[in-house]
């Protein structure tokens, strides 16, 4: 089976929740779903596609950001699993791709908020040459290149330097 959910609403509100003040309502948010069921396992994987307005974490200004990301998920019925001793379990890439349901239904939406958290960066930039904000006056450096001087570093932390000589 093949869905899509370009304009529905739950898809949406999930998107909204995970990105949140990056995600604008009128933006793209497109989820493509491919389904394959053999006997008990069902098998998941689609992309999501969302667009993104963040701010960037050196400058502060908005840019656009197009997320694309791949579902690859094989689930199977939850069945009672009991592990002897103290054993340690050393999971691989498929394991991590693997879950498990319970029941007659599978929701998409806990599927779907945790892989687009995991896909939250810890920090937007908008260029990796970004030069950010000037320390002293707040100036964007990418766009006006001020004339404050240069902070040499923060004094408390002289005396680890005198460390490092010795």
């Amino acid at each position: 089976n093949t869905a899509s959910a370009a304009s529905d609403g739950w898809f949406r509100g999930i998107v909204e929740e995970v990105f949140q003040g990056d995600y604008s309502k009128g933006s793209v948010a497109r989820l493509d779903l491919h389904l394959l069921r053999t006997e008990e396992n069902v098998q998941i994987s689609g992309t999501v596609r969302v667009d993104l307005h963040p701010a960037c974490a050196r400058c502060i200004e908005g840019f656009d950001r197009h997320q694309e990301v791949e579902l690859q998920v094989n689930m199977a019925p939850e069945k009672e699993i009991h592990i002897e001793g103290d054993d340690e379990v050393v999971l691989n890439t498929e394991d991590l791709n693997f879950s498990f349901y319970k029941g007659d239904e599978i929701d998409l939406a806990v599927i779907l908020r945790e892989l687009l958290a995991l896909e939250i960066p810890i920090r937007y930039v908008c260029d990796e040459t970004c030069k950010g904000l000037c320390p002293r006056c707040g100036q964007n450096q990418n766009v006006t290149v001020c004339v404050c001087t240069p902070i040499k570093g923060d004094s408390r932390f002289a005396v680890l330097k005198q460390l490092k000589k010795k």
